[in-house]
């Protein structure tokens, strides 16, 4: 009988056994079962190491540079957070600069002129 593989009730047929039923597979996320074997797979966020078992998380904070844009970055198992330096907003994920100038505020006064500054 070949790894994967069960004799079936008839004792003539050879039926695919589903590995992931037990333990997951062995792996540590998501177990796929495939015709007389299994593989396993990670969450978004999270790599596959080479024993093709366990899941590391992706560390976005150190892998992608300047993620985050005018913000700090901040790990989170399986995601990350940008948190915004003053001065600036989140859109789209990323920090980007708050144009103060055209808020509805005259910060600049009546006749003033006005020029945003990053930050």
């Amino acid at each position: 009988m070949q790894i994967g593989y069960e004799l079936g009730a008839d004792q003539r047929t050879c039926l695919d056994v589903d590995e992931c039923l037990e333990n997951n597979g062995g792996c540590d996320q998501i177990c796929l079962n495939d015709v007389g074997s299994h593989s396993c797979n990670c969450h978004s966020g999270f790599r596959l190491l080479s024993d093709e078992m366990t899941c590391l998380d992706v560390d976005e904070c150190s892998e992608i540079e300047n993620i985050c844009g005018h913000g700090d970055c901040v790990n989170f198992p399986g995601t990350y957070n940008c948190e915004c330096h003053e001065g600036f907003t989140k859109e789209a994920g990323i920090c980007t600069d708050i144009n103060e100038c055209d808020s509805k505020i005259q910060i600049c006064g009546e006749n003033g002129l006005c020029e945003n500054l990053e930050g």
